[in-house]
């Protein structure tokens, strides 16, 4: 383990608990975290999550800004997007043909930018997978939708296995440890909705 890896371990997990509870300084806490990520993810040429941390540092900004706007005392309320069963399926279908068409750009990373990327990269189909669900995931929280940890439920599994497939037994628990973080989060915002709910019945 690299003091790069425990720094955001640390600050990664820190962010998932606060985006758990809702709080606010998830946005800020997630950006030290996805600084450290991205030297970890060159150096493992997983070149589709070094993109992806690149993605989660514009979107903390964003990701603030938006919470902020809407919190009370750092708390933001949280609902469902909703958009129903065809929309649902249309955005599935649209992360797998993302997914694709990354994964094949990726994996010629190292014939057409051999300059930057000098190493064939690594699993590049499964980890493209893992980056268009996260960027949908980052959006939907952004959003304060609850349907962001469906997503997160999964594409943190799929991290996990990539990363002990690298090797990197660190990061590999530390993706188990934000699945079980994301479901503690799943619930926590249903049981906020819920309560919104109710009051407003």
């Amino acid at each position: 383990m690299s003091y790069t890896e425990l720094i955001a371990t640390v600050f990664g997990i820190a962010a998932t608990i606060l985006s758990a509870m809702r709080i606010t300084y998830t946005w800020l806490v997630n950006m030290v975290a996805v600084v450290m990520f991205a030297f970890i993810s060159y150096q493992l040429k997983i070149y589709s999550d070094l993109i992806l941390q690149t993605y989660y540092f514009s979107m903390g900004i964003l990701g603030w800004l938006w919470w902020n706007k809407k919190a009370n005392n750092n708390f933001v309320h949280v609902a469902y997007w909703s958009p129903g069963l065809n929309v649902y399926l249309l955005t599935v279908a649209g992360i797998l043909v993302a997914a694709a068409i990354i994964g094949y750009c990726t994996s010629n990373f190292h014939i057409w930018m051999p300059q930057w990327f000098p190493q064939q990269a690594s699993l590049p189909y499964l980890s493209s997978l893992v980056l268009i669900m996260s960027l949908v995931g980052t959006y939907l929280m952004g959003r304060r939708y609850i349907e962001n940890w469906w997503l997160w439920a999964v594409s943190n599994l799929i991290s996990a296995g990539i990363y002990l497939s690298q090797d990197s037994l660190f990061i590999f628990i530390t993706y188990l440890i934000f699945w079980v973080i994301g479901l503690c989060g799943w619930y926590n915002w249903q049981k906020e909705y819920d309560t919104a709910k109710n009051l407003n019945s």
